[in-house]
């Protein structure tokens, strides 16, 4: 066994940086790395000639690791070349196991995550490849807007921080165009599925469609930045997914406290299924003060919102016809009257 001072801690550091099979990383990404984490834990730092020892370690007694040193441009990489192995391989509980087995089952009968070759290897090594099980839950989904091997190349790409550069094109254009982009999340909102990531040079949140999207690549040699954006919060004050900015300051815009009524028949669906996380219910005096407002509405009932007015917010609401009102903000009520208007006259 290596006697090396901390040769151990060193191979715990180095260990997961080998099996990334997503990323290329030198004797000097390598010696860094492990250096950040002999420092968090305030232990001595190491020279590049101490890591390349321990690599020639584990190739030697007890490991026998088979070390790949592949170049990439003017970059000697280093890796392990069964991209598969760890020397802190750990064999699963049966409890393991079979919770595996109930997850594996559920997320199979979801087509955008079928096409991982990982995920195929363990429904295989679980035993699980040929096994046609009741359908107990069903994802809704939309095959003819989603590819599911670009779904499951995100997600991996999103998985181990890889960039990427990503091909798309917007609905009215046809000429392609392309972005590098550091990958963050993958939502979906109305059986549609959106990519969101930052942009390479200044930062800045960008979200496409995935049905938009024709094709990415990884680029393993740039290096990834973490995300700096609070996703809770970003959808927090919207309904879906878009996020309108002032026009001259780029800044999200400020919420409106959103003013609805809904008539007798629709109160039931708007209480179990809510337009937005912030609505409740008007309720005591303020409501004799918006009856005398608003004399003209029959019996139902008044909501207030808290959120960006958005499409996807005017898309819910034309959802339930005359059902629904908007009352107020003026702008907000005056900007959902014209939409309604353009609809109309297409059918007069």
């Amino acid at each position: 066994m290596p006697t090396n001072k901390n040769a151990f801690q060193r191979y715990v550091y180095l260990d997961p940086l080998l099996a990334d099979q997503y990323h290329y990383y030198d004797i000097h990404d390598l010696t860094k790395h492990v250096n950040s984490c002999l420092r968090a834990e305030e232990k001595e730092e190491v020279g590049e000639r101490m890591i390349q020892k321990d690599i020639k370690a584990l190739e030697g007694d007890p490991f026998y690791i088979d070390i790949a040193r592949p170049t990439l441009g003017h970059k000697r990489c280093i890796r392990y070349a069964d991209p598969t192995f760890s020397i802190f391989n750990k064999k699963l509980t049966d409890d393991e196991k079979n919770l595996l087995k109930e997850l594996l089952n559920t997320l199979g009968q979801f087509d955008g995550l079928d096409s991982l070759s990982w995920f195929a290897d363990l429904k295989a090594r679980l035993n699980l490849e040929n096994k046609q099980d009741e359908v107990i839950i069903q994802f809704e989904t939309n095959p003819k807007s989603i590819d599911s091997n670009l779904l499951g190349g995100l997600f991996t790409a999103i998985a181990h921080k890889q960039v990427i550069r990503l091909y798309y094109h917007k609905f009215d254009e046809v000429k392609e165009k392309s972005v590098v982009l550091h990958p963050y999340l993958l939502k979906q909102f109305n059986t549609r599925w959106y990519l969101f990531g930052a942009d390479d040079g200044d930062n800045f949140l960008l979200h496409f469609a995935l049905d938009r999207i024709t094709r990415f690549e990884p680029l393993p040699t740039t290096a990834y930045r973490e995300c700096e954006y609070n996703f809770v919060d970003r959808f927090e004050d919207i309904v879906g997914v878009t996020l309108n900015r002032d026009k001259e300051t780029g800044e999200p815009l400020p919420c409106d406290d959103i003013l609805i009524w809904a008539d007798e028949q629709e109160i039931g669906y708007i209480d179990s299924k809510p337009l937005h996380g912030s609505q409740t219910p008007v309720k005591g005096e303020e409501v004799q003060v918006l009856r005398a407002r608003y004399p003209h509405l029959p019996p139902g009932q008044f909501y207030r919102l808290e959120c960006i007015p958005n499409r996807e917010l005017f898309q819910a609401l034309v959802a339930y016809f005359s059902g629904i009102e908007l009352l107020e903000p003026l702008s907000i009520r005056k900007e959902y009257a014209e939409m309604i208007s353009r609809m109309n006259k297409k059918y007069q």
